[in-house]
C-alpha cells in the first residue's frame, strides 16, 4: 500500500514538473502538435499601454481567426475578411510559435492609446498556454493574444 502511495505521489510530482508551459496544461496525453492544429478564434488581447496598464483591444478586431493545420500550412483571417497564408512551426524545444506569411507587415493599432503594433510575415510568439480548447500567445511587444477553439 505504501509503495503505491509512494509511486502515486511521484507521477503526480513528475506531471506537475514537466509542465512546458507558464499556465499549462499540467497534464495531457494529446501531442502539442494535436493541441495547435485547430481552428482558433481570437477571444482576447491584454495589450500592455503606455501607462503600463492593460487594454483590451478585441472589440477592434472581432474577426480574427487562425487556422493552424497539421501539413504546417497556416491561414490567418484577418479584421477585413482577408486571408493570409503561409506557414508554422513550434521552436525553441516547443515553447515559441513561429509563422511566415505571405504579406507586407500588418500593423494593429489601439485606438484607445494610439499605441500600434507592426507584425512582420516572420512572426515568432511564446506559448504561455496551450490546451486542447485555449493558445495564448505572447508577441514581442509583451502583449498576450488569447485565442479559444472556434
Amino acid at each position: 500500500m505504501k509503495k503505491s502511495i509512494f509511486s502515486f505521489c511521484l507521477i503526480i510530482l513528475f506531471a506537475t514538473a514537466c509542465r512546458k508551459y507558464e499556465n499549462g496544461a499540467a497534464f495531457t496525453l494529446l501531442t502539442k502538435t494535436e493541441r495547435i492544429t485547430k481552428d482558433w478564434i481570437l477571444n482576447e488581447v491584454a495589450m500592455t499601454n503606455i501607462s503600463g496598464g492593460l487594454t483590451n483591444i478585441i472589440d477592434e478586431y472581432p474577426t480574427m481567426r487562425l487556422r493552424i493545420r497539421k501539413d504546417s500550412v497556416i491561414v490567418l483571417f484577418a479584421p477585413i475578411t482577408e486571408k493570409l497564408y503561409g506557414n508554422w512551426e513550434l521552436t525553441e524545444g516547443k515553447e515559441a510559435f513561429q509563422w511566415t506569411v505571405d504579406h507586407d507587415p500588418a500593423t494593429v493599432i489601439d485606438a484607445a492609446t494610439e499605441t500600434d503594433m507592426t507584425y512582420d510575415s516572420l512572426g515568432r510568439f511564446d506559448i504561455e498556454r496551450l490546451t486542447n480548447k485555449q493558445l495564448w500567445l505572447v508577441d514581442k511587444f509583451n502583449n498576450t493574444l488569447r485565442f479559444e477553439v472556434e
